[in-house]
């Protein structure tokens, strides 16, 4: 069985590569989509024993395990949830086996509403592991780029409410 970790980097690998290869370029939910249903359930069912794809869940609600402030959420929508189990939800228990958030720099917003977006996924990654110690979390950071220079995403893994470490950055050269 492969690790978790070992699962997200072969996963990303493959990713970026059809991104490169293909001149893709979108949005951030894009972005997961293309990386859910291709690259990371390939690696998944090749990964974990008796892996099944509904244990992959696209914008689902997690247990925050605290209320905001001014009447906030109990649940949060996450980018992408890897549960331990299928059919599981925010509402059936249990904690998820990994989260991972994305964050897809955008040209049509500043650097520094770029740089608050990246730091809050952090932030949040961060105090959710406090509290549940059995997932793993990681912070995706893709830029894409208009052919001028490389795709670049680094990976920011978090575990114990701490970041624990960052899965080397991934750098696909352009072929032209």
């Amino acid at each position: 069985m492969a690790s978790i970790d070992a699962i997200i980097v072969s996963s990303l690998r493959r990713f970026l590569h059809e991104v490169e290869s293909k001149k893709w370029r979108g949005r951030e939910r894009d972005a997961v989509s293309l990386f859910a249903f291709g690259a990371l359930l390939h690696e998944l069912k090749h990964g974990l024993p008796r892996f099944d794809a509904r244990q992959i869940g696209i914008e689902v609600a997690l247990n925050q395990g605290f209320k905001r402030p001014r009447g906030g959420k109990e649940r949060a929508n996450k980018d992408l949830v890897i549960w331990r189990k299928p059919f599981s939800t925010a509402w059936s228990g249990g904690s998820p086996l990994a989260v991972l958030e994305w964050k897809v720099d955008s040209e049509e917003k500043s650097a520094s509403v770029n740089a608050r977006e990246l730091k809050t996924m952090r932030s949040w990654l961060t105090s959710y592991l406090a509290r549940n110690r059995a997932t793993r979390g990681y912070g995706f950071h893709l830029q894409l780029h208009d052919g001028r220079r490389p795709t670049v995403v680094s990976v920011s893994r978090f575990a114990n409410g701490k970041r624990s470490g960052d899965l080397r950055d991934m750098v696909v050269e352009n072929s032209d």
